[in-house]
């Protein structure tokens, strides 16, 4: 249209053709000045619409990973899961947003020219017709070659987002171990091999851009001394020359335009596959949450689980009371923490049956039945946050009595003489406190949820043994009518328990 246009008013004001200046002058003024309204509104709508999408994004993938098997997402690292829902989602985003409507531009407008140069010129536009199977043979090199690289790259990436987590994380190992130069030397030879596959991709996208480029040239060559050479014998006019010229300037835009954006969407593809990785994990039963209520018995048969081809558990069975205390002890790697996770549904066994039962009712576990449990893991799993955040996590509606009350009985007494006391801010892990001091405000926020199956993974192993007494004393009370299942070294907590299971 607007080339159309040009060429109009160029022909009036040479008297090639006849026409209303005025009025082509106006349309065209119109032209630019809604080309210029619509960019306004597409930069605000298009941010609006990238921010909604980028945060529709990665809640899905964020929400596709909680709801997933646990052992599912073992398989990932969580600088890689995290390096997957932060920048290839973006990736995506900004393609859809910005480089998709782009091209779907790009393409309508190369049509568009291409079949206005055939209505001027039939000659130039079969000859350009015929030279498109070369550029399409060139783009299928690569996009293959492009891929590849682009695969390394968001590899080594997660591997940098990986370690530098880990590192962080670790500051006191890295720091007590004196490892931090070679710490820094890792880094550097990740950052080196990034740098490496980068140059490469960049060398052969300049390389075949430089061939297409210097086509494009000849090509531009080539229609500027037909458009001469036809308006030397009078066949075109100037205004129709004009008009020719833009047109091929408006083929060749939208071509290189086009393999500008192959890079962009190679890379979104490969973002895509990653993503889809997580989204293939197997999500955890849904429905409505099983509860039992008090005094539930936990039945094992013939239970085999293995993480790889040996079993950790070959053909087990156990059986813990209901409202007894029982302590499982053995030696490290022996399965213990194994036995919680398959009560807790975080892994299924490979053979056999975990039942949960009361009076003549059975139920499978399963996710479902999950919020009949208590669950205190080992070490320090405090959130940044106060004190309060980490145990509403267990109970968002708790009140100020039924925390203090969960506190004096997990012997997390200290708190109130914090000078904020719940309300003390915590840094991430809970640092500024002690790891003992940790471990009861975790154990704590357990016993705020309300089941009634306590699964204590060595709940003891960082207070002294007063303490821990207390802590056992305190249990007895407060768990009189719940079935309380300790995994244990300290042989004094299974002196205090009803029933010991050694592995």
């Amino acid at each position: 249209m607007y080339i159309w246009l040009t060429k109009s008013i160029i022909d009036i004001a040479t008297n090639a053709q006849i026409g209303n200046f005025w009025l082509i002058a106006f349309v065209l003024i119109a032209l630019s000045l809604f080309q210029i309204s619509a960019q306004y509104l597409v930069g605000y709508y298009g941010a609006k619409f990238s921010v909604e999408v980028s945060n529709g994004v990665r809640y899905k993938m964020f929400a596709t990973v909680l709801r997933s098997k646990w052992y599912e997402q073992e398989k990932f690292h969580t600088g890689d899961i995290l390096t997957r829902i932060k920048q290839d989602a973006s990736e995506v985003v900004g393609f859809l947003v910005s480089s998709f409507p782009s091209f779907v531009i790009t393409f309508v407008q190369l049509i568009a020219s291409f079949i206005f140069l055939f209505y001027l010129d039939k000659m130039l536009a079969l000859i350009i017709l015929c030279v498109s199977p070369i550029f399409f043979l060139f783009s299928k090199l690569y996009v293959f070659k492009m891929r590849k690289y682009s695969l390394q790259l968001k590899k080594i990436g997660s591997d940098m987002n990986s370690m530098l987590q880990e590192s962080v994380q670790h500051q006191v190992v890295v720091k007590t171990l004196e490892y931090q130069e070679p710490n820094l030397n890792q880094l550097g030879e990740i950052q080196d091999f990034f740098k490496f596959i980068t140059l490469k991709r960049t060398k052969f996208g300049l390389n075949l851009r430089s061939v297409f480029t210097f086509g494009f040239s000849g090509g531009y060559m080539v229609a500027f001394l037909w458009g001469v050479y036809q308006l030397k014998l009078s066949a075109i006019s100037f205004g129709t020359l004009t008009a020719f010229l833009q047109l091929v300037n408006k083929i060749q835009g939208p071509v290189a335009g086009l393999i500008g954006i192959i890079p962009g969407f190679i890379n979104v593809y490969t973002a895509v596959e990653r993503l889809l990785e997580l989204e293939d994990m197997s999500t955890e039963e849904k429905g409505d949450p099983v509860n039992l209520g008090e005094g539930i018995s936990i039945d094992f048969t013939d239970v085999t689980f293995a993480y790889d081809k040996e079993p950790v558990l070959k053909s087990l069975n156990l059986h813990f009371e209901a409202g007894e205390f029982t302590a499982i002890i053995g030696e490290t790697g022996c399965g213990k923490t194994t036995v919680m996770r398959l009560m807790l549904a975080l892994l299924e066994p490979q053979k056999g049956q975990i039942l949960l039962k009361k009076g003549s009712r059975s139920e499978a576990v399963s996710a479902l039945t999950r919020c009949n449990f208590i669950y205190v893991p080992q070490g320090n799993t405090l959130f940044s946050g106060t004190i309060r955040d980490n145990l509403r996590m267990a109970k968002e509606n708790a009140t100020d009595k039924e925390m203090e009350d969960v506190l004096r009985v997990a012997a997390a007494d200290f708190v109130f003489d914090l000078p904020q006391g719940i309300d003390t801010s915590l840094q991430e892990f809970g640092q500024g406190l002690s790891e003992g001091q940790a471990q009861r405000i975790g154990l704590a926020r357990s016993l705020l949820r309300g089941g009634n199956i306590l699964l204590l993974d060595e709940v003891t192993s960082a207070v002294d043994e007063l303490t821990e007494s207390k802590i056992i004393q305190n249990l007895r009370v407060f768990a009189k009518d719940k079935t309380v299942i300790f995994v244990t070294h300290r042989l004094k907590i299974a002196d205090k328990c009803d029933k010991v299971i050694k592995m």
